[in-house]
């Protein structure tokens, strides 16, 4: 196979979304404020599109777009695909289960990198969809408006580190299907008598309250498992490139070491 320099770029950015994907996945970097036992969850199904943009001079590009699922007992499912790579390297597959379970999926190499959250990590998130703060409001922010979206009553709210912070998010928030995060816009200001300038939104493009494909939470489970760094070097050897052409394309990967301690529950 003859790489040209755009397929290399193809794949570069494939794999660069594979760090940001597993620097995430099995980072660990998630603050835990409270513990909930874990239980039988039982909440509204529904099926959302987004679409990702960043903005710059006002001018929105798309860069993503995603799909979420999320199932009767919890159990969710996201699929994440880069502009322009409809079934290309870079589209990425999420499951969560209710009890822990968690896989990366990539389908363009039959490959999966499945674990374990920290049980300390699945009772917060437990325990946010079965006891959300009155009026989706978190601790830290402030109640924006209450709206709708796509039919749906909503609470639109501000995450602002403080009155001098530079950067904020502004969220709307489901009510009725246990405050899950829908649209947000992103702003950031030079400095603080400044006006904010908005960066980046995520907009929601269809909603509906429906059961899942039942096999998006299946459909993976023949898939290899393999670490972080085998599914990288999977990408870039289906693609045709060397070694020698993107050294850092085979490197192991920081990832990994998380990924090993979390083939059992912790």
């Amino acid at each position: 196979m003859v790489i040209t320099t755009s397929s290399r770029g193809l794949v570069h950015s494939a794999l660069f979304v594979l760090f940001v994907v597993t620097v995430g996945f099995w980072g660990g970097h998630r603050a835990v404020v409270r513990v909930f036992a874990a239980a039988e969850l039982e909440v509204r199904p529904y099926v959302m599109h987004l679409s990702d943009y960043t903005v710059v001079d006002g001018t929105p590009t798309l860069t993503m777009t995603e799909i979420e699922s999320r199932r009767r007992d919890g159990a969710i499912h996201k699929v994440e695909t880069p502009a322009g790579q409809q079934g290309g390297p870079a589209v990425f597959r999420r499951v969560d289960f209710p009890d822990g379970r968690t896989a990366m999926i990539v389908d363009s190499v039959r490959a999966k990198s499945t674990g374990y959250l920290p049980r300390s990590q699945v009772a917060a998130r437990n325990a946010e969809t079965t006891s959300p703060p009155p009026g989706c409001v978190h601790a830290g922010e402030v109640a924006d408006a209450e709206t709708s979206l796509l039919g749906q009553p909503a609470v639109r709210v501000i995450m602002q580190p403080g009155p001098d912070a530079v950067t904020r998010a502004i969220v709307t928030r489901l009510i009725a299907f246990n405050c899950i995060p829908t649209e947000t816009v992103l702003q950031h200001r030079a400095a603080v008598s400044d006006n904010w300038q908005t960066t980046g939104e995520v907009r929601v493009t269809a909603f509906e309250e429906v059961d899942p494909d039942a096999a998006l939470f299946t459909n993976w489970s023949d898939y290899e498992e393999m670490k972080p760094s085998d599914i990288k070097r999977r990408i870039a050897q289906k693609a045709g490139v060397s070694p020698q052409q993107c050294p850092k394309c085979f490197e192991d990967d920081a990832s990994d070491a998380n990924y090993l301690k979390r083939q059992k529950p912790l």
